[in-house]
């Protein structure tokens, strides 16, 4: 069963900015080999820590108008193209509202050649980020609140 989710409270491009900037998403990622010539600077991911990715495709997400129909073809193309490729991935989410692509659960080798495969913008590995919750931002000092 295919399960939605929406990031929201931010445009996509704030949300992008504001998640790189926290670093809740790595940079862009394209795994290579010695004859796959890297694309535009990426970084490449190595190691068995990074197993869960957001693949992005390059439609706009529904926020900025894209259709419907259109996201799930754009969808549908990359489940063909991940299948016709062999390509071993688990979906894990779908995202449409403000961000256009898949959570999936891979191995960093299948995470590069979803990367390649065609209607993919971007594959960014999926990290943790904790929240700092200090007492002062959560528990107000009254005493100043009352002139």
């Amino acid at each position: 069963m295919l399960q939605h989710a929406t990031i929201s409270g931010r445009s996509p491009t704030a949300c992008s900015k504001a998640c790189a900037s926290a670093s809740l998403w790595s940079p862009i990622v394209t795994m290579t080999n010695a004859s796959t010539p890297a694309v535009a600077a990426a970084q490449t991911v190595t190691g068995s820590w990074a197993t869960k990715w957001f693949v992005e495709f390059e439609s706009p997400p529904a926020a900025d108008g894209t259709s419907a129909a259109t996201l799930t073809r754009e969808r549908d193309r990359f489940r063909d193209a991940a299948r016709a490729s062999g390509v071993s991935y688990k979906q894990r989410f779908a995202y449409t509202t403000l961000f256009n692509g898949l959570s999936v659960s891979a191995d960093a080798d299948a995470a590069g050649e979803l990367r390649n495969l065609d209607g993919v913008s971007a594959v960014y590995p999926v990290s943790t980020a904790k929240l700092d919750q200090t007492a002062s931002a959560f528990e107000p000092d009254l005493a100043f609140a009352v002139r």
